[in-house]
């Protein structure tokens, strides 16, 4: 489910006074549905050729590619994540869901200690995609613990640290940005 997050690309949707909504983007909707029309595709070529008399088992393994190949498009095509920051009832609405799960969360401005701009940590291929990501650090009520909510994430640094400093303001706590590009690259991003 993490690398499905990773695919998240999100967009500011809505920047009215009062309400900023931030949504996935549909890209992540249309690689879905590609990766359905390359599944049943491959399904259809295997089923109506005459190489499936020939090849069985080969066959059957193709089949079960396709499968995977449509399960996942569906997956993909159902994942959407919408996050709604309030500011005049101070708090921030997260609704993710997808065929796997569904999941509301709210949190209130006073319950975040800060947020952090950072690379996601999620690696394919060895190496760091170049996602970005926005976490708010939370406090959890009654325990001295603290939790980590993933709310926004981009594929551009730029647009990353406008949406940070949309969040520092809007909810008037500070923005760690962490950069990774070499020794002493933390950065905080105070609001009076």
């Amino acid at each position: 489910m993490s690398l499905i997050n990773a695919l998240n690309i999100m967009k500011v949707q809505d920047r009215e006074q009062d309400l900023i909504t931030f949504r996935t983007s549909r890209a992540e909707r249309v690689l879905g549905v590609i990766f359905i029309l390359a599944g049943m595709g491959i399904c259809c070529f295997m089923l109506l050729s005459k190489f499936f008399e020939a090849m069985r088992n080969f066959c059957f393994f193709s089949l079960g590619v396709s499968v995977i190949f449509v399960l996942i498009g569906f997956v993909l095509s159902t994942n959407k994540k919408c996050v709604i920051i309030d500011k005049v009832l101070k708090k921030i609405e997260l609704e993710e869901s997808c065929q796997l799960c569904y999941r509301v969360a709210t949190i209130h401005f006073d319950e975040i200690l800060k947020f952090e701009l950072t690379r996601s940590s999620e690696r394919l291929c060895s190496s760091t995609m170049g996602v970005w990501v926005i976490k708010a650090y939370i406090k959890r009520s009654g325990a001295s613990s603290f939790a980590v909510e993933n709310v926004f994430y981009s594929v551009s640094l730029q647009e990353a640290k406008d949406v940070a400093n949309l969040l520092s303001i809007s909810c008037r706590k500070e923005v760690l940005i962490n950069t990774g590009l070499g020794y002493g690259n933390r950065v905080a991003l105070r609001v009076a």
